[in-house]
Parts: C-alpha cells; sequence; structure tokens
C-alpha cells in the first residue's frame, strides 16, 4: 500500500467512518483513531493491511475501513 505523509497535504474536513466495508469518500488522507485497537484499512491501489495497537493519528491513504480485523473505534477520516 502506498502511504503519503500528511504533512504534504492538508485536511480540509473529516467525517466519521465505521469498520463496515463502505468506500470513504472522498478518500482518507489520514485516519484518526480515538479509541485504541487493530485498524484493518484498504488502500487506493486495493492492497490491505492491518496496523495493531494503534491510537491517534494514522498517517495513511484509506478508500475502506474492513470490518475484518478492527478492533479500533471512535475513526475519523481526514479529506
Amino acid at each position: 500500500m502506498t502511504t503519503k505523509q500528511t504533512s504534504q497535504y492538508t485536511a480540509t474536513g473529516g467525517h466519521a467512518v465505521s469498520a463496515d466495508n463502505s468506500l470513504i469518500e472522498p478518500m482518507a488522507r489520514a485516519l484518526w483513531i480515538g479509541t485504541q485497537g487493530n485498524i484493518a484499512v484498504e488502500g487506493p491501489d486495493g492492497t490491505t493491511v492491518t496496523y495493531t495497537n494503534v491510537v491517534g493519528l494514522l498517517n495513511v491513504q484509506a478508500v475502506r475501513i474492513l470490518s475484518t480485523g478492527t478492533t479500533a473505534t471512535g475513526i475519523v477520516a481526514m479529506h
């Protein structure tokens, strides 16, 4: 999966997302994880990665939060 540092971009907004495999539109430039846990994401190139014990800012582009493998909650997609 291609990841990009959010310092190269300016987040212009965000919205709460859940781990239900729904498409995130527009694509998230980063994710804010409110409650620590694992988060499984699909990147813009279709690859999936599970990040473990994440809380706070996760600098990753994501088009979906996958239900299988995600235990984190309070997830906000930042655009």
